[in-house]
């Protein structure tokens, strides 16, 4: 019995746990996250559309539970827009330098170890843009294991 219980925390402790949300604004939303976070026992959230302006992190601080840590990509001009993440602090995350595109937003980011894994946030505005999925596919090398990915809705 001692050797079950040991293996399904084990297998617990390997389980890693994703989220996306398109918040639509970072303001007044941060228990909201905090909720999301918690609720899920996520290990890793993923923000599009924070609208948060550059140098302003309190919304963004305000949505990460304690043990968090957040990487920003706010908007560069304009209104609207910006990537977040926003993960438990135990992780080492490695920013990923990828190409600016004006079809899309998106961040890529490495967790090394013996599976290096890559997360790559993407978000796509709402108007038509032919070279979408050119990008996506330029934005992306072939080293990474792309697409194996799984919607979060």
């Amino acid at each position: 019995l001692a050797s079950l219980a040991n293996t399904a925390a084990s297998n617990r402790n390997n389980t890693v746990n994703f989220g996306l949300l398109n918040v639509r604004s970072l303001t007044n939303k941060g228990q909201l996250i905090q909720d999301r976070i918690t609720d899920h026992k996520l290990d890793f959230i993923g923000l599009t559309e924070t609208w948060q302006q550059l140098n302003d992190f309190s919304q963004l601080n305000a949505s990460a539970p304690p043990g968090f840590v957040c990487l920003s990509y706010p908007r560069g001009s304009g209104c609207g827009g910006g990537l977040a993440l926003l993960y438990r602090e135990k992780w080492k995350v490695l920013p990923v330098s990828t190409p600016v595109f004006s079809s899309m937003e998106s961040s890529v980011f490495q967790i090394p170890g013996p599976t290096p894994t890559v997360i790559a946030l993407i978000y796509r505005p709402p108007k038509p843009n032919s070279d979408f999925l050119n990008d996506l596919l330029i934005s992306h090398p072939a080293h990474y294991p792309f697409p194996q990915c799984h919607s979060a809705w």
